[in-house]
């Protein structure tokens, strides 16, 4: 079975966590989108619907087509579909098609993620960490990237690298400024995100988060966009 057949049997019959795993791999080469949109596209389920949107919003065997990527991803994600909500929340936060807006961004990053989307919990900690459609949070941009970093996302261990870095700095300033015996806390937790930094050092140099690995070229826009 060559790749064009796998995706199309793992789409006809909704195959999710085989489908997700075909996407963190470069399979983009080795496919013929005519032939799978052939195959396809009187088939209606939530996999399937995704994938329709996704071939319309990059133009790969048809003609490009923002408004019915749209709607393609707006009715997967409303059949439960991780990806699709992954990608509606996409489009929302840079207001591609639709009107921005970071509010329904972070809704259908959250559904996404609850799910275990890796992709969608890096961009909720970018959600996070900049307060776009949330209140801004280091901790909870902290956790959403280490869920993605776990999965394997090389762009999230730099995010949880420069996230660290900033928010050492920002305590450390607190500090500065006031001079209080109350900043003591502040003092401590500086001190014990300066040792996490210098801990996540040897893993970000040297192992498993490298450049081309699943996510990383999906995530690095966001993260340049914003860091």
């Amino acid at each position: 079975m060559n790749k064009s057949e796998e995706l199309i049997n793992h789409l006809i019959h909704n195959k999710v966590d085989e489908l997700n795993k075909l996407y963190k791999t470069n399979w983009k080469k080795d496919i013929n989108f005519d032939i799978v949109l052939d195959k396809i596209n009187n088939q209606s389920n939530p996999s399937v619907n995704n994938f329709l949107g996704f071939m319309y919003i990059n133009g790969h065997g048809i003609e490009q087509n923002d408004e019915k990527a749209f709607n393609y991803y707006q009715l997967s994600a409303d059949q439960g579909n991780l990806t699709a909500q992954n990608n509606l929340g996409y489009m929302y936060q840079h207001g591609h098609h639709v009107e921005q807006n970071y509010e329904k961004a972070f809704n259908y990053y959250q559904l996404s993620a609850d799910q275990g989307e890796s992709f969608a919990q890096c961009h909720l900690a970018i959600m996070y960490l900049h307060g776009l459609g949330i209140e801004q949070d280091y901790e909870k941009a902290l956790y959403y990237y280490q869920l993605a970093a776990d999965q394997g996302v090389s762009i999230a261990q730099l995010g949880i690298e420069k996230l660290l870095s900033d928010w050492c700095h920002n305590c450390l300033n607190k500090y500065i400024k006031t001079k209080t015996t109350k900043c003591k806390e502040l003092e401590d937790r500086c001190k014990e995100l300066e040792d996490r930094c210098k801990e996540l050092e040897e893993d970000i140099v040297h192992l498993k988060y490298k450049p081309g690995g699943p996510g990383y070229y999906e995530s690095k826009q966001d993260f340049e966009k914003y860091q």
